[in-house]
């Protein structure tokens, strides 16, 4: 269930007030959910600002928070297997304010602010019904609520379903990924309701991008079309070096 912006503010008052501890460890967290330790690690695992952006499917823009690993990994762990639900505000908060930032030079800049202009509605990518009771919650849904707080975009929650229980990724390898991942999205009842807009789909991590090319498909078939990708974090596998700079 969707948490109002009531709740969500009365949380983040009783943590002013009573400070938890922090989401990796057992020091004293800030309002931000991690202690000064464990967010410095976690600034670690940020992307150089010219790389938060890159191109992802069919050259849509991608853009990710950091690295999947060290305490970024862990983060995402806590948020998704430890009921640690606090952390989707710092992490979701962040990524919202990297949208903000200004676009990168060359052709990825020239793809983001395309995508910009175009106002995106944004989608979380959704857990099937089975593992959201499971869980109690979409984690995706979480950061997606807090990205919207600081960017101001419009959030459908429902606007994607996902109708097929499929096998946890990490599993598969990158072939078995795509397969297990056909037909797997259908477009939610907040869609059927709206004409067909810009997305900006949002997940916790990318890896091969199987679970986003399989959204895509599950919009397209709607009319609806996926300006952008934004995620918490990517596998660093799928980074490709940086182009080496000329000396003039």
């Amino acid at each position: 269930m969707a948490r109002s912006w009531v709740s969500r503010s009365i949380e983040a008052l009783s943590e002013l007030v009573w400070r938890p501890p922090c989401g990796l460890c057992d020091r004293p967290a800030t309002t931000q959910g991690f202690c000064t330790n464990c967010d410095r690690k976690l600034q670690g695992t940020l992307l150089p600002r010219d790389r938060a952006w890159s191109l992802a499917i069919a050259d849509r823009p991608l853009l990710a928070y950091g690295l999947y690993d060290g305490a970024l990994k862990r983060a995402i762990a806590a948020l998704k297997y430890g009921g640690q639900t606090r952390l989707a505000r710092p992490l979701g908060h962040t990524l919202g304010r990297l949208w903000l930032e200004p676009e990168p030079a060359g052709a990825i800049g020239a793809a983001v602010q395309r995508a910009k202009r175009l106002d995106p509605v944004v989608i979380p990518i959704p857990l099937h019904e089975n593992r959201q009771r499971q869980r109690g919650f979409n984690q995706a849904e979480l950061l997606a609520e807090s990205f919207c707080d600081v960017t101001g975009l419009r959030l459908l929650r429902s606007g994607l379903r996902r109708v097929r229980d499929t096998e946890a990724q990490f599993a598969l390898n990158r072939g078995d990924r795509a397969a297990n991942l056909r037909d797997a999205f259908a477009i939610g009842p907040a869609l059927l309701r709206e004409p067909p807009q810009r997305v900006l789909l949002l997940d916790d991590i990318y890896t091969s991008g199987a679970t986003v090319q399989a959204a895509i498909a599950g919009l397209r078939a709607a009319g609806w079309s996926v300006a952008a990708v934004a995620v918490v974090a990517r596998s660093a596998r799928e980074i490709a070096p940086a182009p080496k700079r000329r000396d003039s």
